[in-house]
């Protein structure tokens, strides 16, 4: 005798409410679907896009309301896939904040975050620089890096150019900062600053609570 084979189920549980967005449609249309469906966060201020250096662009993705810093990887440097998408937790001059490459590659153990990352992976895989910039953009903001005054040219010369960019490392810092509750001052400097590992620990453990809280209501 036969029996019917059970139905398949997809043990893959889903924590985010994500948007289908079709992979067929121009890069523009998908980042603007990004934007209008609330996955990518712009600030009051109509900044969506966060200028870490030339080529290294990130955005503030919105996980159940729990505002996370993502940035694609470049260049695939440290164990880092290239053209990836990982989170961040704001940046301290030139650095940013994050853990260990093992623990980013796994989103941290957080469901959420590594659901978004595989998300943002499959619906926007290329380059923001590449496809995002116009050529005069990146000719203005490398003369900008070149010159290292990013914040002083900015809404004076070309308003249009800039108006969706924060370009100010250390204006990108506070804000990053207060989107994810702590004070910019006691961010570790960089990967060896002994306050890194505690730092990371305890910013976890406040979007952990975070998410925690969303899952309750």
């Amino acid at each position: 005798m036969k029996f019917d084979q059970p139905p398949q189920i997809n043990k893959q549980e889903k924590n985010l409410n994500l948007p289908k967005i079709e992979k067929n449609l121009p890069f523009k249309e998908r980042l603007d679907e990004l934007f209008k469906n609330k996955v990518l966060y712009e600030n009051e201020d109509g900044k969506k896009y966060i200028l870490q250096t030339l080529s290294r662009i990130g955005v503030i993705a919105n996980l159940n309301g729990v505002k996370i810093p993502f940035y694609q990887s470049s260049a695939g440097t440290g164990g880092k896939s290239d053209g990836r998408w990982y989170p961040f937790f704001g940046n301290k001059g030139a650095w940013l904040i994050k853990g260990n490459i093992e623990d980013l590659n796994k989103g941290y153990d957080i469901p959420e975050i590594k659901e978004m990352m595989n998300y943002l992976d499959e619906v926007l895989p290329e380059y923001l620089f590449t496809n995002l910039l116009t050529a005069e953009q990146k000719q203005v903001f490398g003369d900008d890096f070149s010159r290292k005054g990013l914040g002083k040219l900015q809404n004076t010369t070309r308003p249009d150019i800039y108006k969706e960019f924060m370009i100010d490392k250390d204006k990108a810092g506070e804000y990053m900062a207060k989107i994810l509750g702590y004070n910019l001052e006691d961010a570790p400097e960089d990967g060896q600053d002994k306050r890194n590992s505690e730092f990371i620990k305890n910013t976890l453990k406040s979007i952990k609570q975070k998410l925690d809280i969303f899952k309750k209501i």
